[in-house]
């Protein structure tokens, strides 16, 4: 993620990764994550599990791709440290939305 966020953030793409802290032992772990894999976008707390509710994350992780209209395109649970087929795929995706948004 931090890899595909690097790559289009000058685009307008946007990272936002909820933290389910309801489920997290120690949520002092979270800041220890971030720092530890050098990531740069945007990490929330979900401390009271509304967003859960909201997105109906069963499994963690649980990715989802909204576009610019906030309409969810893709909802996968997938590692948190992604693969690097995973990031390709979200990559390609992003790519033909994108290149579909300019030629409209």
């Amino acid at each position: 993620m931090q890899k595909f966020y690097e790559q289009y953030k000058d685009e307008g793409v946007e990272i936002v990764a909820v933290n389910l802290t309801q489920s997290e032992r120690q949520p002092e772990h979270v800041a220890r994550f971030i720092q530890e894999y050098g990531i740069t976008f945007t990490v929330v707390l979900d401390e009271k599990g509304e967003v859960s509710r909201q997105y109906q994350a069963q499994a963690i992780p649980t990715s989802y791709l909204i576009d610019s209209k906030g309409i969810i395109q893709k909802r996968r649970g997938i590692p948190a440290i992604p693969s690097s087929s995973d990031s390709d795929e979200l990559l390609d995706r992003f790519e033909r939305n994108h290149t579909e948004k300019f030629h409209e």
